[in-house]
């Protein structure tokens, strides 16, 4: 049997190499196996179970996000516009995009920033009576900065609309148990 020698200062080790092979090659583990075992969202998909994004609860709640998000962005672009005619335009998204095209200030000649993402926040949060009343209050402000002629009074209500709309992206859907 050949053996491998290595002389050192603590004296002579004598170790047989098909030995040294397999502690070389015997993988370690790091961390204790468990019980239950760990499946990749493609494999929960294959074995029937499913998938956390899957489920609709979370796509209707994505989709509520994305449209408040986008209504506060234009909430604080009406809030810093230059001219009441931007004001009002940017108000008017954000109610595009908070009622979605079946709402009754719906208004088909400006644009819906929201097209796509669902089919507004209101209709998307269907169930959620706390977020509804709260859309409806951030629309009722953007309706009420449309009807001022002056652009301090429309930013002023931009703002209070933000502020709203921050509040609904910040705190998700409470209600709904998702965040």
């Amino acid at each position: 049997m050949k053996h491998w020698m290595n002389f050192g200062v603590a004296g002579l080790m004598v170790m047989s190499l098909p030995a040294l092979a397999v502690a070389q090659t015997t993988p370690t583990q790091t961390t204790p196996p468990t019980n239950t075992p760990q499946t990749m969202p493609q494999q929960r998909q294959q074995q029937g179970m499913p998938t956390q994004r899957s489920t609709p609860m979370r796509a209707s709640s994505e989709k509520v996000q994305k449209e408040v998000s986008i209504a506060h962005t234009h909430a604080l672009m009406a809030q810093g516009a230059q001219t009441v005619q931007k004001a009002h335009e940017h108000l008017q998204h954000v109610i595009n995009c908070l009622e979605g095209p079946t709402g009754t200030d719906f208004n088909s000649q400006m644009e819906n920033p929201c097209k796509g993402a669902g089919q507004g926040a209101l209709p998307d949060s269907q169930g959620n009576s706390s977020r509804q009343q709260q859309l409806r209050q951030a629309v009722s402000q953007a309706k009420q900065g449309l009807q001022t002629k002056d652009l301090s009074s429309a930013q002023a209500d931009a703002s209070k609309v933000a502020s709203l709309l921050q509040a609904q992206s910040s705190r998700g859907i409470s209600s709904g148990g998702i965040h």
